[in-house]
């Protein structure tokens, strides 16, 4: 049987709780994740703290002829703030040995797409992210499965046009994190994402446009009548996010995420009596 061992990624980037978070902004920024492990003075998990926590705080820019990235807080008050007054509780925490499918339902769950694998004195030794079981998933979920089964809609898009801060303001409080990007007839040409909107106005800029903020059009997607297996292999072979579903005119009707794929593959197993309390 799989356990959590087999998939974390081990010895993860930690923070600590008394650390500024302009640190913290850094280590997100410059490794491109999404969340940190917090410890005490101690070594011990003390919680987690999320990209979305610290960037609504402030934005990074670069520091010219210093050579590199400036903390630039959005409120004078919130200059000195540490990691202890924006982190969250861990909530998905396991062992080494514990089987995936615990992992799995462990993520289906909680709130947030990590789950941090410490040791007997509760130390930080891996993470497990949504990312890691989803080929597990794949051969987890029925293939007959539908995708719109799992998937949500209505779908919320934006343009290319849309002012970057404002299509970051409506994902934030929508609490999601990929936006189709759509042309004038309403069909996708792009996803963007929270990470790609806080690169592009994260020093506060009202003006740009989300068309800053992607490299490139063009996005994967897939048919109506798409299986969540399938979606599950597409974003495991692509380390993608999320996929939009389209109409046969290429408007998108749903959107499934990797979170929508392993509640799936958390259900699917509790459906085959294969979790054990």
């Amino acid at each position: 049987m799989a356990t959590a061992a087999d998939w974390m990624t081990p010895m993860p980037t930690l923070v600590r709780k008394d650390e500024p978070i302009a640190r913290a902004a850094v280590v997100l920024s410059k490794h491109a994740f999404r969340h940190l492990p917090v410890i005490d003075g101690d070594g011990h998990l003390a919680g987690l703290l999320l990209d979305y926590s610290v960037f609504a705080k402030g934005g990074l820019v670069w520091g010219g002829k210093a050579g590199h990235e400036l903390w630039m807080p959005f409120d004078e008050a919130d200059a000195e703030l540490t990691v202890e007054a924006v982190m969250q509780p861990a909530q998905g925490v396991c062992s080494e040995d514990d089987p995936l499918e615990f992992v799995l339902r462990q993520l289906a769950k909680i709130g947030q797409d990590m789950v941090v694998v410490v040791n007997e004195n509760r130390h930080p030794v891996g993470v497990i992210s949504e990312h890691d079981p989803m080929r597990y998933a794949s051969e987890v979920i029925l293939a007959t499965r539908p995708a719109k089964l799992d998937a949500s809609a209505p779908v919320l898009t934006t343009r290319l046009d849309e002012p970057a801060m404002k299509a970051l303001a409506r994902m934030v409080e929508a609490n999601i994190r990929h936006l189709p990007v759509v042309d004038e007839q309403g069909r996708v040409e792009a996803v963007v994402s929270y990470r790609d909107l806080v690169s592009a106005c994260g020093d506060g800029s009202q003006t740009r446009r989300v068309e800053y903020a992607i490299a490139h059009l063009g996005a994967r997607v897939l048919p109506k009548d798409a299986s969540t297996a399938g979606c599950a292999r597409v974003m495991a072979d692509h380390r993608i996010g999320c996929l939009p579903i389209v109409d046969a005119n290429e408007r998108p009707t749903h959107i499934i995420t990797r979170t929508d794929v392993i509640r799936a593959a958390a259900d699917q197993l509790e459906d085959d009596g294969l979790f054990i309390d």
